[in-house]
C-alpha cells in the first residue's frame, strides 16, 4: 500500500515537472519583440512562402520599413522576380489593365507567428486576408 503511493506521488511530481519544463520552454519561445539585428532575416522568411507563389518574371511591390535593404535580401533569393519598392506601385485597378498581357493579383494583409529556431527564422502560422 506504501509502495503504491509514493509510487502515485513520484509519478505526480514527474507529470508536474513536465508539464512547468513544457511552460518554460513555451514562455522562451513565445511570441515577443524582434530585434532589430533579427528584422532582416525574419522579414525575409515570412516573404519566402508569398513570393514563390508568383510565376517568374512577375513584377511584385513590397512594402517594408527597411526599404531597400530588405528588397536586395529578396532579390538574391528570388531572382526570377522583378521586386519594386511599394512606393513605385500607380494606384491603377486590375480592371484597368489588360490582363491578357499580365496577371493582377490583389492586395492582402497577413498575419504570420514566426519562430527562431536554431538560429534560422521559421514560419509556424500564417494567415492571409484580401484587403
Amino acid at each position: 500500500m506504501v509502495s503504491r503511493a509514493s509510487t502515485a506521488t513520484i509519478a505526480f511530481a514527474a507529470g508536474l515537472a513536465t508539464a512547468l519544463l513544457a511552460l518554460g520552454l513555451l514562455f522562451h519561445t513565445a511570441p515577443g519583440v524582434i530585434l532589430a539585428e533579427d528584422m532582416l532575416p525574419a522579414l525575409s522568411a515570412a516573404a519566402d512562402r508569398p513570393l514563390q507563389h508568383f510565376p517568374p518574371g512577375s513584377l511584385v511591390y513590397v512594402k517594408s520599413a527597411l526599404g531597400p535593404l530588405f528588397l536586395e535580401a529578396l532579390r538574391s533569393r528570388h531572382p526570377s522576380l522583378t521586386l519594386r519598392p511599394y512606393s513605385e506601385r500607380t494606384e491603377q485597378t486590375c480592371a484597368d489593365r489588360d490582363t491578357a498581357l499580365s496577371s493582377c493579383e490583389r492586395d492582402d494583409f497577413g498575419q504570420m507567428l514566426l519562430i527562431k529556431l536554431l538560429g534560422h527564422w521559421c514560419v509556424l502560422m500564417e494567415r492571409t486576408y484580401p484587403v
